[in-house]
């Protein structure tokens, strides 16, 4: 029975646990970005962004993400969520989709993580009657603006060691998704001791348990509902296993409900943020082609316009309203990631008549 007499902190315990640390768009907004990229580009410009992929370097394990390799030893969490899809034009896809999440992946291997890369923090203060006012504080370099910057440089000089270009193309799939998801690139200042110099993307903005703070909750923005109605079904299925250690029991079962429909929700994000958001000439004249700053000031933009409404409180869920919103802007935004990073492809591998 101490099982049971201690299952009420656990389950505090693991709720607290599954708001793990927050980077970037998670893996599924990072993958619903590189999905709208595939469906966009052309077979010959996906057929050079995979050569490049399977040229980079064994210790950066991003064979374990390839469905057409041996991913069996030494892989660990990067061989994540492969599932039952099978090699061929399926295995390409998901290489190419979970690219883009490498970086992430890559903050346990101390030789490729580049914590500062993932986000630039323009600073700004929020006024009484809530309209956005400019700091002085200096932005640290490098940060995702100007590392893009350099690695689509580096990318396009086909020259360069492929290992190498593997990674810097790996780093420009993340960083482009970084820049399009907008408490990447704002910090706001408070009168708060921790936060005189910027909320860190809203990472400082405390939530809810599950939520954990402002910046994780925009990170899942797209699948925040998919996740949260797998939480309920596993923590059904945990409760009524008793006897099993705590959180593997869960982890497990909270894996095997989001794991089991993980694809086909991608599949209907990707499709309606195409649906809702189309490449039409209005969005094709917005592209703003390689203009990286650029889109970074938009995310900029959208956070000191509507992010820090008055009724957002910190440790309270937020409104559905406002999960809405984030639904809704996240989308837009994943969208308009997609169809530059397929433009920025074909700038960068493209035949030469594209670049």
């Amino acid at each position: 029975m101490p099982t049971r007499r201690w299952r009420p902190i656990a389950l505090v315990a693991l709720l607290f646990l599954l708001a793990a640390p927050s980077h970037a768009w998670n893996d599924f907004g990072h993958e619903v970005v590189a999905r709208i990229a595939w469906q966009e580009l052309e077979p010959e410009v996906r057929s050079r962004v995979l050569a490049l992929f399977r040229q980079a370097p064994r210790d950066s394990l991003m064979h374990c993400l390839d469905l057409n390799q041996d991913r069996r030893r030494g892989c660990g969490r990067f061989a994540y969520r492969l599932g039952d899809a099978e090699s061929g034009e399926d295995g390409d896809r998901i290489l190419f989709e979970r690219a883009a999440y490498w970086p992430d992946l890559a903050r346990q291997l101390e030789k490729y993580n580049r914590p500062t890369w993932h986000y630039i923090g323009w600073t700004w203060r929020q006024g009484t009657d809530g309209t956005a006012h400019d700091t002085d504080l200096p932005v640290p370099e490098p940060n995702a603006v100007s590392q893009l910057v350099e690695l689509a440089r580096s990318v396009a000089d086909a020259s360069g060691r492929p290992g190498e270009r593997a990674i810097q193309l790996a780093w420009i799939f993340h960083l482009v998704g970084d820049v399009h998801q907008p408490l990447h690139a704002a910090s706001r200042v408070t009168e708060r001791r921790d936060e005189r110099e910027g909320d860190r993307g809203g990472n400082g903005f405390g939530l809810d348990e599950w939520n954990r703070n402002l910046h994780a909750f925009w990170d899942g923005a797209l699948d925040g509902r998919f996740r949260a109605r797998h939480r309920q079904q596993a923590l059904a299925r945990f409760a009524s296993q008793a006897n099993e250690p705590l959180p593997e029991q869960f982890w497990r079962a909270f894996g095997e409900v989001r794991d089991s429909e993980y694809e086909a929700h991608k599949d209907g994000v990707a499709a309606e943020a195409r649906a809702r958001h189309p490449l039409d000439d209005a969005v094709r004249a917005n592209l703003k082609s390689g203009d990286f700053e650029a889109w970074a000031r938009e995310s900029n933009e959208i956070v000191r316009e509507s992010l820090y409404p008055a009724d957002l409180i910190r440790g309270e869920t937020p409104s559905s309203t406002y999960a809405d919103l984030a639904y809704d802007t996240s989308l837009r935004r994943a969208a308009l990631a997609g169809y530059r990073l397929a433009d920025l492809l074909r700038h960068l591998l493209g035949p030469d008549e594209t670049r």
